[in-house]
């Protein structure tokens, strides 16, 4: 074996090290997708325990459909200044905590500084659709990701119905 060949020889295993751990590293979520990722299995499950324990979803009726979690914060955090929050959270049962930080213009935001998304189906369904996609949940909940861009689900946008990280 001459010079040359040995050479490349033993640094082919440091090479294909290399690249197999860029590639690692591309593919492994960041922290700020790690903690979306856990966010939005939380804001769903919050709106799925609101739904048991009232038998209603914690949105008024006319923002049904695709909308922000802004629509229903004041209910699932129970606010006592909020009139949809008394209507229909009468218990003022407290199904989320959100860190002071992430709340801004009454809007809950992701890691990223952009409002987490929100569809629920109407109380009788068990799907519910984003971007033209049907969710096999009641409950879609979904970041814009990294990008910014609402995707609807697609892209980098880190949803509850296919999260990285289930909590």
């Amino acid at each position: 074996m001459s010079y040359t060949s040995h050479r490349l020889f033993n640094e082919m295993p440091r090479n294909l090290l290399a690249i197999i751990l860029f590639c690692l590293s591309s593919c492994a979520p960041t922290p700020h997708e790690q903690e979306a990722a856990s966010k939005v299995c939380r804001l769903a499950e919050a709106v799925l325990s609101f739904n048991s324990q009232y038998g209603y979803n914690p949105v008024p009726t006319n923002k049904m459909g695709l909308t922000t979690m802004g629509a229903a914060l004041p209910v699932l955090l129970a606010l006592s200044n909020s009139t949809s929050a008394a209507e229909l959270n009468p218990q003022a049962i407290h199904f989320l905590d959100v860190p002071p930080h992430r709340l801004q213009h009454g809007e809950y935001l992701d890691p990223w500084e952009n409002p987490y998304h929100l569809a629920i189906a109407n109380a009788d369904e068990h799907t519910t659709e984003v971007g033209g996609t049907i969710i096999s949940a009641p409950v879609a909940v979904w970041s814009d990701g990294r990008n910014g861009k609402d995707e609807s689900g697609r892209g980098d946008d880190i949803c509850s119905w296919k999260s990285l990280v289930r909590k």
